[in-house]
This record gives C-alpha cells, structure tokens and sequence, in this order.
C-alpha cells in the first residue's frame, strides 16, 4: 500500500507538466492510511458533531467504517447520501444554506479533497488565496501590503450566488480535461447530485455545490480557475513569457492581429453586424477598443482591449522563483490518530486486536473530570480516546469505571498465564472468575 505522502507528493509532481493526464485515481480511494490522513484532517473540528440525516456524528467511527467504505466503493455500491440543510446568518441580516453531510460521505469528501488540491493546487495564480491550503484573508491582506504599494485603484467585483449556480456539467467538463478516470469523475457527480433534505423533504440538485461540503471549496476554486484564465489573460500571459525577447514589438504584432480580428469576429457574430462596424463602435483612440457597460446604480465600466505592445510591461530579470515547485511537506509526517488507529489497541482496557471505535468530544473543556475516562482524556490533552466497542458503549451507558479496567487487565493475565502453561501441557485456571 503506497504512502499518503508519497502518493500525494508524486500528484503534485505530475500535474506540472501540462500534457499529463490521470486515469488511475480511482483505485487511489482503496488507500487506508490516505483515509486515516483525511481522518486526522477533520477530528478536531466541532462540526463535526453535527449530525446528518441518518442521526450519527464522528462519535464512534474508526477502522471499520473505513474498510465498509472501501468495500461499497470496490463494489460500486456506494452512494452519497444527500445532505441536512440549515440556514446560518449572513452580516447583511439574510441567510445562507448550508448543506451537513453524513460523516462517511464527508470523510471520503476530504479524501477527494487531498487528491484533487495534489493535483490542482501546483496550478492556480499564486493571487488566488480563497479555500486554499496555508492561504486565507490574512495572506491576501499581505500580498497587497507587499506588492501593491502605489496602487491606487481597486475593482471589487462578486458573483451573485455562486455555490448555488455552478454548473454541474461545465464543472465536470473542466475536470476531465486532466481526469479521464471516467468512475472518478462519476463519484464526484454522484457528490453534486446527491441533492439535500430540508423539513424532512427531499430536493433535487440541479446545480450548484452545497455550502459546507469538504469537497465544495476545492471543486469551487478548479471552476473559478478558468474564469482566472476569462480572454486578455491568454494574450497578456503568451506576451509575458517573451516579454524579454528583443523583437517583442516586432513578433507581437501577428499574434495581436490575429487574436483581435478573433475578437472582433466573434462579437460581430453575437451583434449580427459587420466587423467594420463593430471596429467602429469600439474604437476610443489610436489602437485602443473598449467595451462600455452600464450596470444599474453602478454607472458605467470599460473594458480595455489589448491591441498594443505598448499595454505590456517589460519586466526584470529575476532568478527568485523560476519554475513552480509544489508544497510536497505537507504530505511528510504520518497522522497520530491514524497510528493510534492502526494499533488497535483499547486506550481504557488495553485489549488488543479487536475492532476498536474513536470517543470523539466538542471541546476539552466541556469535561467535568468527574467520570475516570474525562481526567485520563484531559491528562493526555486529548479530544479522542481509541476504545474497543465493549468499552466505548459502556461509556455512553456511563458504567465504563476504573474497576472494570482492573479486572480485565487481571483476566488478560489470566489468560496469558493459561497459553504459557497450556504450551508446558500444564492447565491452569485463573484465580478470578469474572462476571
């Protein structure tokens, strides 16, 4: 079984080169320790005690939801469930939807999560900072400290509803273009699709991905990467790159005419009109075409063309940062929970080998100390205890005790006393009889 790091890290890698294509992702999702990473990821979160429609929360889930979960995947039985809507409130006193999974689906969502950014993140503008790894407002708001001094106009713009209106079928066709795992891309139209319950009534997902999600953010930064990409950005990029070229103004003057005469075709198609006169429309000066639009209560904006060498910025030569490298570092270390999972080993009554539950709580400081259980997961500093299921019922029954403990540690050494005599053809029973 392939290392989560070393898979993730090997993604990373790939992506760059841009004529590569991944066909193989979906037997990735068959990887243990890459759900036992996406396991450690979420833990810590609260929400997580939120429960979704079927009523369970993270209380309780461990290596055998793991593997049922795998074996529905192999099998090609498995099925999102849709998710329990709520409404949180917004700064501007309206509402905003928000869509809480069932905690398999939300799990295997993180998982999708860790190998879509493996693959997507090494290719995004280093401008973009939204529901990013290691990016937030606090890393946007240095970036302009840093690199925009002097600046003096800004564009705030906003798409109006954009997780409820993302097109499913554009959203996927973006995906295939470096995914062709066609049963990949199905379990991620089976997340879109899956629709939500609100009132106890069903409704179906047309569009949109649903607020909440693990897997939203990342599918909502691949869609908004090829606006990143919208028409001037192709030809200020090409221009770029020869930028240092000295017959930029030379060279650059057959790609600029070929892709304005483009431009002006294509509007002339929209406008069932004559590209001489859609020229004539545009034109604001020598070699300067602007498009005007007049938005209601916002006055009006242009939009600039570019026609000219003389828009492009020569830059300097650095040698700072010259090909992309991805962050392979996050991907080093192995979890904790994971390893304490894999042990299989009860952290109350110490019985290994057995099929063992994660104790999950909301906070450390919600525990009284009052119950055994609470002072050893506050001693450890712990939000999670590894418990064999015996032991995890009788802690939500409230008869889990230290004395139960005792006498299970002497009936495992009565039983260890009995398969060393038993080796020696001696039969020894233990001296207490446990009931």
């Amino acid at each position: 079984m392939q290392q989560p790091n070393a898979l993730l890290t090997t993604l990373s890698k790939m992506t760059i080169k841009p004529e590569v294509t991944f066909d193989k992702l979906f037997q990735k999702l068959f990887n243990v320790e890459l759900w036992l990473l996406a396991y450690q990821r979420i833990a810590p979160k609260p929400g997580n005690m939120t429960p979704g429609i079927d009523g369970e929360t993270i209380d309780g889930a461990g290596l055998r939801l793991i593997q049922d979960a795998i074996a529905d995947l192999k099998a090609s039985r498995y099925k999102p469930i849709p998710v329990r809507r709520v409404y949180i409130p917004k700064p501007n006193g309206k509402q905003r939807p928000l869509g809480i999974p069932i905690f398999r689906d939300k799990l295997l969502g993180t998982v999708l999560k860790l190998i879509l950014e493996a693959i997507y993140e090494p290719t995004f503008s280093k401008h973009s900072h939204g529901f990013r790894p290691e990016r937030s407002c606090h890393t946007a708001l240095e970036a302009v400290k840093r690199d925009m001094n002097g600046v003096r106009w800004w564009v705030e713009g906003d798409i109006k509803g954009y997780f409820d209106n993302v097109n499913h079928d554009t959203l996927l066709r973006v995906l295939s273009k470096k995914i062709t795992d066609k049963r990949f891309l199905h379990l991620i139209g089976q997340f879109l699709k899956a629709g939500y319950v609100e009132d106890w009534r069903y409704h179906q997902t047309y569009s949109g991905v649903p607020q909440g999600g693990t897997l939203s953010p990342v599918l909502s930064n691949i869609y908004l990467n090829e606006l990143d990409m919208t028409y001037n950005a192709e030809v200020r990029g090409f221009l770029g790159y020869y930028s240092l070229a000295d017959n930029l103004k030379d060279a650059a003057g057959g790609v600029l005419w070929i892709t304005m005469t483009s431009f002006f075709c294509t509007l002339a198609g929209k406008r069932k009109s004559s590209i001489k006169k859609v020229i004539k429309n545009l034109k604001k000066g020598p070699n300067r075409y602007v498009i005007s639009l007049e938005k209601e209560g916002k006055g009006i904006k242009e939009y600039e063309l570019v026609s000219s060498t003389k828009q492009l910025q020569k830059e300097k030569v650095t040698y700072g940062k010259i090909d992309l490298i991805p962050k392979t570092w996050v991907y080093q270390s192995r979890n904790e929970l994971g390893k304490r999972l894999l042990a299989t080993e009860c952290e109350w009554c110490g019985i290994r080998g057995s099929q063992v539950e994660v104790h999950h709580i909301r906070k450390l400081g919600n525990l009284q100390g009052k119950a055994p259980w609470e002072r050893q997961m506050i001693e450890r500093r712990r939000k999670t205890m590894v418990l064999c299921v015996e032991c995890h019922d009788e802690l939500h029954a409230g008869t889990l005790s230290e004395k139960k403990k005792k006498l299970r540690k002497i009936r495992r050494a009565g039983y260890a006393e009995m398969y060393k005599s038993g080796s020696e053809g001696v039969s020894v029973k233990p001296d207490v009889a446990i009931h």
